[in-house]
């Protein structure tokens, strides 16, 4: 009688799944000195979406709020973040641009 073992490997997940055994995968990376930490200022943000249409995997629009939010700080690359940091039309958004105003 001969064996078979199923492997599959989802890479965008890290999970390896072995026959019926699942086994995580964590890749450490520091991405700390390639792309500085990212943030949005409530006080200045009215919500207009500009961050959210220029780096979607980044800033989202809070339902509760109505205003921006990091939901992922190095979802886009770097020029898009540094694209919606000089966008933003009240100067809201910190990151790696520095702080940004218009």
């Amino acid at each position: 009688m001969k064996k078979v073992t199923t492997v599959s490997l989802i890479l965008a997940v890290g999970v390896l799944v072995v026959g019926s055994a699942v086994l995580s995968i964590t890749a450490a990376t520091d991405n700390s000195q390639d792309q500085p930490a990212v943030q949005v200022d409530s006080d200045k943000c009215v919500g207009c979406g500009v961050c959210a249409k220029i780096a979607p995997y980044t800033f989202r629009i809070n339902p509760d709020t109505g205003k921006a939010k990091v939901i992922n700080p190095p979802g886009d690359s770097p020029e898009k973040i540094n694209k919606a940091c000089e966008k933003c039309p009240y100067g809201a958004i910190t990151g790696p641009c520095g702080s940004c105003s218009s």
